[in-house]
């Protein structure tokens, strides 16, 4: 259970080189898709498990995470297996955009972590 925003950052950040090494493996790109898109479930519900300092803050940007990427995502990856995930659409959005937009997402919960963490940090709270 983590009580640290710091160290939930850097856990955070750590899923980035993870899930690049992932698509490095020699298998094929959908199973690495799917490698990768379960190492974005685990980050946010590490995230949605967060128990310290501004917990409901942290809570809502891991939330944000994964109801609007993570599980979109998921879906999409299972709806165009066999067929292109870019191209394919889920809710009207093409999976180009729902990439471009996990991106976003997955930054606004860094930022969040990284935010409060340095409140903590400067205002010894």
């Amino acid at each position: 259970m983590l009580k640290s925003p710091l160290r939930l950052f850097i856990i955070q950040v750590l899923t980035i080189p993870l899930v690049i090494g992932v698509f490095k493996l020699p298998a094929e790109k959908a199973v690495l898709s799917l490698l990768a898109n379960g190492i974005f479930w685990l980050i946010s519900l590490l995230t949605l498990s967060y128990q310290g300092l501004f917990k409901k803050i942290i809570i809502i940007s891991g939330l944000q995470f994964l109801i609007t990427a993570v599980i979109p995502v998921t879906i999409l990856r299972y709806l165009s297996w066999g067929g292109d995930f870019s191209s394919s659409t889920f809710l009207g959005v093409v999976g180009a955009l729902w990439h471009s937009y996990s991106n976003l997402s997955f930054s606004l919960m860094l930022v969040t972590s990284l935010i409060l963490s340095l409140w903590i940090k400067f205002n010894k709270v």
